[in-house]
């Protein structure tokens, strides 16, 4: 029996597509909304911009064998984000078309945690409200220490799982 779960790669991966590849997985990815629209307190919080200037809103719905998985939710500063074509949008990791189109995406910060979802969450992930669900966080940041782009999905936990790796300091020196 094929596991249900997908593993997602904390941390920085070259294009998701291939981690679902190795994973035997062939997920698809749609496009629930695309605007821009003014900044919210939220939006000046977390992306650093000034209350009423332009955001880039992307939401999409990460689908694992037609199951609903997860929602993704980015948005970035609207003179950050380029141009993005619909195949850049239908990228499981939209962080990847952003470096392809040149935005200089240095660093990165992912926290992790558990919740309920929310109606809204419940009806999109084809699941009962207050449901266990993942809530991701990552923020990408450009090398002036301004945000390119905060991301704020959400995935069932029945369908995904989390695997980080990670180097050991002198761990070929033999002891500490």
């Amino acid at each position: 029996m094929r596991d249900p779960h997908f593993t997602y790669l904390l941390g920085w991966r070259t294009e998701l597509d291939d981690e679902f590849t190795a994973q035997d997985i062939a997920p698809s990815v749609a496009i629930l909304d695309c605007v821009k629209t003014p900044a919210t307190a939220a939006d000046t919080r977390d992306l650093g911009v000034s209350l009423g200037s332009v955001v880039l809103r992307v939401r999409r719905l990460l689908q694992i064998s037609g199951t609903p998985a997860a929602i993704l939710d980015h948005r970035m500063p609207r003179e950050v984000a380029p141009p993005f074509s619909q195949r850049d949008l239908e990228r499981i990791e939209i962080a990847e078309a952003l470096i392809v189109a040149g935005v200089p995406v240095r660093h990165g910060s992912v926290l992790v945690s558990a919740g309920g979802a929310d109606e809204q969450e419940a009806e999109l992930l084809d699941i009962a409200p207050v449901t266990p669900v993942f809530r991701y966080e990552r923020t990408l940041t450009l090398p002036d220490g301004r945000v390119a782009e905060r991301d704020e999905s959400v995935l069932r936990a029945d369908r995904g799982r989390f695997r980080a790796e990670f180097m050991i300091p002198n761990s070929d020196a033999g002891g500490p």
